[in-house]
């Protein structure tokens, strides 16, 4: 919140650049009887906004790290303004040396104060969605694009507070993302944490119901990776499959790829990987294994984890399109190195024959296989093989198409979402 420190020092900067910059028109002006500021520059601007079409369902900016600031011009930029308003601030950037995060907050209180005092912008100020509260960010000088972002990370809660209060919001989430940020995506509100339950949504997988499950967690350590942590013996109750030895398979992804996978379906991606010179979409048949990639990725994730758990039989559902390359024989390995050659390989134009045209391939997964120098190898190079738990190699399931994929997406019994750390 603002203070009166905060407010005081703002004044403190406007008459010292008053002082030293006699020639130029100033964004603020006291009137010194009631101490008022009127941002006279900025109302220009809030006459009419063209408010773009914007998608809220997910930002445009990221909030990646808690950040610290020694340049006043470069904090303005990174929490959003736009040039203009930048460049009003401008003459006052050399009184602000001992600028502190908070000055903000006294600038935002000084702006609304100006906003409400005008009767037409006052008006604007009304918010009854996430359109109406992106205008009024543009009113208050941000850029569309953190605008939007803005939006999107305030959810629903602008309707429940003051203009004021939800723009401080937004800053300190820009400022220190990791005290504010929060712990779950925006469409989980309403599911309790830690339990299996049943989610219907018109927008995801068609309307069909399907298991979720809000999981916190306080690290990234390897005690997530147990199954019992996810009571996945009560999501196998509940789903009863009517193969005595059903199949199960994990994909691990983040949020923003899990919520489009259940909107739109899964999709094969990528080129020139283990099992695949084109587009695939790989799937463990080892929980740990797909726990331990989220640890692998989280560069990329940024701690929002997902993990999708199928069953189903990969043979049967492919109609016998299927290779399996994991039995532990000396045969067996040369041919897996000869595949996984061929695939990642870029040099090679074609895979073996032993894949070519099948829908899914199962073995072992390999190790590096961005390694440039495995990429320029010769067919007799030993590939390395991830050795993961309970002295086995980790194995992976490759689907290779389209008509596998939509079949695999049938057969989706749960979704994890974990605890953004």
């Amino acid at each position: 919140m603002a203070n009166n420190e905060s407010v005081d020092r703002i004044r403190d900067v406007t008459e010292e650049a008053d002082k030293t910059n006699p020639n130029v028109s100033l964004i603020w002006s006291f009137d010194d009887e009631t101490d008022n500021v009127q941002f006279i520059a900025q109302s220009e601007e809030i006459s009419t906004i063209d408010v773009p079409s914007y998608d809220f369902t997910k930002p445009i900016e990221r909030f990646d790290t808690d950040i610290s600031y020694d340049n006043v011009q470069v904090f303005f930029q990174d929490i959003g303004f736009n040039n203009i308003t930048i460049d009003r601030l401008k003459p006052y950037f050399s009184t602000l040396q001992d600028f502190v995060d908070y000055d903000i907050f006294g600038i935002i209180k000084r702006l609304e104060i100006d906003l409400l005092a005008n009767e037409d912008s006052t008006n604007k100020l009304s918010i009854k969605s996430q359109q109406d509260f992106f205008q009024v960010l543009c009113m208050f000088g941000f850029r569309d694009e953190w605008a939007q972002t803005y939006t999107w990370a305030m959810g629903k809660a602008y309707a429940d507070q003051l203009v004021k209060t939800s723009i401080e919001e937004c800053i300190r989430l820009r400022l220190t993302p990791s005290n504010t940020i929060q712990p779950f995506p925006d469409w989980m509100t309403g599911i309790g944490n830690n339990e299996w339950q049943t989610y219907n949504n018109s927008e995801f997988r068609d309307g069909n119901d399907f298991f979720i499950r809000k999981q916190t967690r306080q690290n990234l350590s390897d005690s997530y990776d147990n199954l019992n942590e996810i009571d996945f013996n009560s999501l196998t109750n509940r789903t009863r499959p009517n193969d005595a030895e059903p199949q199960y398979w994990f994909h691990a992804t983040d949020w923003n790829s899990a919520e489009n996978i259940l909107r739109t379906g899964a999709e094969r991606r990528g080129e020139n990987t283990d099992f695949s010179k084109g587009p695939a979409y790989y799937v463990n048949n080892d929980y740990r294994d797909c726990y331990e990639f989220l640890s692998r990725r989280n560069h990329k994730f940024k701690g929002q984890h997902a993990i999708f758990i199928y069953e189903f039989d990969p043979e049967l559902l492919s109609n016998g399109r299927y290779v399996c390359i994991d039995e532990e024989t000396p045969a067996n390995v040369k041919r897996w190195g000869e595949v996984v050659f061929s695939c990642i390989n870029k040099k090679q134009k074609k895979e073996v024959n032993d894949i070519h045209g099948c829908d899914c391939v199962f073995g072992w997964q390999c190790a590096n296989p961005n390694d440039g120098n495995l990429q320029r190898a010769n067919k007799s190079t030993p590939h390395i093989r991830v050795r993961q738990y309970d002295g086995q190699y980790a194995t992976q399931l490759a689907i290779r198409s389209n008509r596998m994929l939509a079949k695999v997406d049938d057969h989706l019994i749960g979704v994890v979402i974990f605890q953004q750390l």
